[in-house]
């Protein structure tokens, strides 16, 4: 029989003998009760506990974001490849010490959960095999060429992120109409055929932007010519940042492009790269392109405990309990926790009241079953070893 809010409410109404709201509420018991399911999915991390999410993984890029796309998740738990991959096997670690090993050149499969700003990220370091190809270094400017407000084209040798040079340029906003500046292609760029990234491939582009204030997107057009090809749109860096000043890592989908013409995937020998700011935008100098790259992805699998506490009656996960119908997130299956969850919400009530010497009878029961069932259900919990990086996350 699946338990509901409403069966733990009976066991708290029992422990502290009062199953009126005079003294505590209905949402103040509800309050308790997910404090007290938060706290023992923190200290059990169980396997019912487990989910999974794919990441198209790309070596170019190491950091995922996941907060705006699994933000139930309290730790990581596994990292993996296809199965049949031999090099399926990836070393849990500090998010600090994955990204020193990146930079460091030590190709070590490894993965951890970096954590800043509000906001979380799946950093991992795994040397993949897949295809990837460097458009253009952009140590020269000899293939390329202005247009809108960019002018004074140039290669630079002190501000680069690949290669020997990058191409720096100017913007002068009274040039033009349009509120961007432009690098296009002059000649043919090899590669040109590309037929395996075709709908699949990933582009990457350092971007250095001086004063990111009125930037609001950055394109990348590729294709057959000025007339046929794809296009694809930024208005965030790779890993879901807004632009900032200095070098900026972008990231275009083939998959989620637009198309103009009839371009051909085995005939791609033409691009440009544009940066578009506000009407507020004035005069500036220093903007540069380089590491023109495109990859195709490797699927991984991230396993990672949530902390959902459960759901309600419609089946949407719940980051609180709002209702006695509501679902905990061990219902049906390890139904005995229920008596745990109700000590510990019973303790968490006591010390409400200030009747401290009951809360603490309360929160030695909670544990005392706690430590039972640590010993009977596994747990894939992992912590990280090292500290989070707290700021920078353009690298290459």
């Amino acid at each position: 029989m699946s338990v509901t809010v409403s069966n733990i409410i009976d066991i708290v109404n029992t422990d502290i003998g009062d199953d009126s709201n005079d003294r505590v509420t209905e949402p103040e018991r509800l309050s308790a009760i997910t404090e007290a399911t938060a706290w023992m999915q923190e200290e059990l991390g169980n396997d019912h506990q487990v989910k999974v999410h794919g990441v198209q993984y790309s070596d170019i890029k190491h950091q995922y974001r996941l907060d705006d796309t699994i933000p139930d998740i309290m730790n990581g738990t596994d990292l993996r490849l296809d199965t049949k991959n031999p090099n399926n096997h990836f070393v849990f670690k500090s998010a600090s010490d994955v990204l020193q090993d990146i930079e460091n050149g030590i190709g070590e499969n490894s993965y951890g959960i970096d954590r800043y700003s509000g906001r979380s990220y799946l950093t991992i370091n795994y040397p993949s095999s897949t295809n990837h190809e460097v458009i253009a270094h952009l140590d020269n400017v000899d293939d390329w060429t202005i247009d809108n407000d960019a002018i004074n084209l140039t290669s630079d040798s002190k501000e680069v992120r690949q290669g020997s040079g990058s191409a720096m340029f100017d913007v002068d906003v009274s040039v033009s109409v349009n509120d961007s500046a432009t690098v296009k292609s002059s000649a043919a760029i090899t590669p040109s055929d590309l037929t395996i990234y075709d709908d699949l491939g990933y582009y990457f582009l350092w971007v250095y932007i001086p004063d990111a204030i009125d930037i609001t997107s950055v394109d990348l057009i590729w294709g057959t010519d000025a007339s046929n090809y794809w296009t694809d749109t930024a208005t965030e860096d790779t890993y879901g940042l807004s632009f900032s000043d200095g070098w900026n890592l972008v990231e275009f989908d083939w998959s989620a492009s637009a198309t103009v013409g009839s371009p051909s995937a085995a005939n791609v020998s033409y691009y440009e790269m544009i940066i578009n700011y506000n009407a507020t935008q004035v005069d500036d100098t220093g903007f540069r392109f380089d590491g023109l790259q495109i990859t195709n992805t490797e699927k991984v699998t991230l396993h990672y405990t949530s902390f959902h506490v459960g759901e309600d009656n419609a089946g949407n996960d719940l980051l609180s309990f709002t209702a006695t119908t509501d679902v905990p997130f061990f219902s049906g299956q390890y139904d005995h926790y229920k008596f745990t969850i109700g000590h510990k919400a019973s303790s968490i009530i006591f010390d409400s009241l200030r009747l401290s010497n009951e809360s603490a009878k309360k929160e030695a029961q909670a544990i005392k079953s706690l430590e039972r069932y640590k010993n009977l259900v596994p747990t894939h919990k992992k912590h990280e070893t090292g500290g989070f990086k707290v700021s920078g996350l353009n690298f290459n």
